[in-house]
């Protein structure tokens, strides 16, 4: 942007004469007239729009400008950012005697884009002679001064910028530009060397933690990245690429590749992005190959291409050996064409897609899941040395919007073989006052599993629903139907089925014990699950004698059945 000795001139007065009159004398006239020249010539400089909605005076603050918005053109209908207030200070009389303007900017909620910044900077500016009147801004500023400054988003937060940067015709400097980044404390060194010519840069971040080099030089307008390195706790990247301006827009290619260590990604996110990663206590170490190529200005609609793998992936609780992902993000839609692992000696082979251009993050995921290992799984949770096994395969097609959980729509099924279910907490109820009270007096019975599970389901308005669950043995079949809530409640009818063994009667003990719990069976008419999953509840429904029978002496009623 071009400046002139004049120009500059004429500004500074006009805001001095500005001051004095809206402290001593009030004048809103003037202050509006102000407004309307200060907008039309800072549109006619720039080319931008601007829209001042108050112009004053606050003391020790300086002059006041209060909702401010700066637009793309002169036309106002896209805003590049807004700021509640912007506070110029700067001494008058040391500017007209020294030349130099020294002008300190203070900020209070400027929003551009998911970006919000408060605090304070400044900058000293000599004025040119009537000989180089057409030297621009940048060549007219001697140093940049920044206090307190903040700058957050949904993906990162930094806090207390602190330094100073130094300008001349050769070198762009700062020795030491500090700032708290995630709540890690962290120091900028910065050197551009002829920043008017054949520009090379050489930037360094530290902290104790991490670090990040960048050099860069300027071929013809494109910025030339040619090394992007660094690393954080056990994270490392190596990257190359090039920036340009193209029609006044910034466009940034960057490719290579990262060794990165999950929770080290995590903890540079902050927001509420970063607390939804923090909830799933990741844990892996991903070997990708990356590249990233758009607008930075509009990073959700640049295209982006991951490709990860890893030995070993942890969520929470669930491991997942040999983790692969293929992820690419383009135009603001997000697609993973293949998820691959293998969890407890299973197979996951799961595919989606999300708009992150929506509002809302509509999204579609289909997965599969083959021959689980339960009891291997359950070790990791609190069902840990229960007994229960068998292997579990499952699929799910289900889409909704990521934001609002119940709007999730899908259907599924499950299936679940060579297994023993029956100690599970809320399955051991199911078979009533017989299965679960007899295995307990008699050994034998611990030898009854139920040995399969199937069920589908749909998921709709915040609930999982089935009307064919199935749980088996060949003594045993347990049907339910109902819902799971996706908060936790249980609402099933349940209905207990003893099978006569096929033959007739038989001398093996099984058949003898099976039609024993087969005579019980038929005094349950159905039973109601309700409550939670941590609470359940419980109600039985008897045709009668059932309850007399087991408050009785079952050894004296069983005599002999074992023997």
């Amino acid at each position: 942007m071009k400046i002139s000795r004049k120009g500059i001139f004429i500004f500074v007065a006009l805001l001095g004469f500005m001051v004095v009159i809206s402290v001593y004398a009030g004048k809103e006239v003037f202050l509006k007239k102000f407004k309307f020249f200060l907008t039309e010539r800072l549109e006619n400089s720039t080319g931008k729009g601007l829209k001042i909605e108050k112009i004053g005076y606050t003391p020790l603050k300086g002059i006041s400008f209060a909702d401010v918005t700066v637009y793309e053109n002169k036309t106002r209908v896209k805003s590049l950012f807004h700021a509640e207030h912007i506070y110029a200070k700067f001494p008058v009389i040391k500017f007209l005697k020294s030349r130099v303007l020294y002008l300190s900017l203070g900020l209070e909620g400027l929003k551009m884009g998911d970006a919000r910044l408060n605090g304070n900077f400044g900058f000293s500016l000599k004025l040119p002679e009537k000989s180089d009147i057409r030297r621009s801004m940048l060549d007219s500023i001697n140093d940049v001064w920044i206090s307190g400054l903040s700058v957050k988003s949904n993906f990162f937060d930094i806090r207390k910028i602190e330094g100073n940067v130094s300008i001349d015709r050769k070198t762009i400097k700062s020795s030491g530009v500090n700032f708290i980044f995630n709540g890690e404390p962290c120091v900028l060194n910065l050197e551009i060397m002829d920043p008017y010519g054949d520009l090379s840069l050489d930037l360094k971040i530290d902290s104790q933690t991490f670090a990040v080099m960048l050099k860069a030089d300027k071929k013809e307008e494109v910025y030339k990245i040619t090394s992007c390195k660094g690393n954080l706790s056990l994270s490392t990247f190596d990257l190359t690429g090039e920036f340009k301006y193209l029609k006044g827009e910034p466009l940034l290619s960057l490719y290579g590749n990262a060794s990165l260590d999950s929770k080290d990604v995590t903890a540079l996110i902050s927001g509420e992005t970063g607390e939804k990663l923090k909830s799933l206590d990741l844990e892996g170490i991903f070997k990708s190959s990356l590249y990233f190529s758009g607008n930075v200005k509009h990073a959700f609609l640049c295209e982006i291409g991951v490709k990860s793998s890893s030995e070993y992936l942890k969520i929470r609780n669930y491991k997942f050996d040999n983790f692969s992902m293929d992820m690419r993000l383009k135009d603001g839609k997000l697609s993973i064409p293949l998820v691959n692992s293998y969890p407890y000696g299973g197979v996951l082979v799961l595919s989606a897609t999300a708009d992150i251009t929506d509002k809302g993050v509509p999204y579609h995921v289909n997965c599969k899941l083959s021959n689980v290992n339960i009891a291997a799984l359950l070790e990791d949770t609190e069902l840990k040395g229960k007994g229960i096994k068998g292997f579990l395969s499952s699929e799910l097609d289900a889409g909704g919007n990521y934001k609002n959980i119940d709007s999730m729509r899908g259907a599924g099924r499950l299936y679940i073989k060579d297994g023993n279910l029956g100690p599970m907490p809320l399955l051991t109820p199911l078979v009533g006052n017989i299965y679960g009270y007899l295995r307990g007096m008699l050994p034998e019975l611990n030898r009854l599993d139920i040995t399969k599970a199937s069920a589908d389901f749909l998921i709709s308005d915040g609930k999982i629903t089935s009307d064919n669950i199935m749980l088996k043995d060949d003594m045993i079949a347990i049907s339910a139907a109902g819902y799971l809530g996706f908060d936790g409640s249980l609402n099933f009818d349940v209905e207990n089925k003893f099978i006569e063994p096929e033959g007739g009667k038989s001398e093996d003990w099984r058949a003898n014990l099976q039609n024993m719990i087969m005579q019980f069976g038929r005094m349950i008419s159905k039973a109601r699950l309700t409550g939670t999953v941590a609470k359940p509840k419980w109600k039985f429904e008897y045709l009668g004698g059932l309850q007399d029978i087991l408050k009785g002496n079952l050894n004296k009623a069983l005599k002999g059945i074992f023997e």
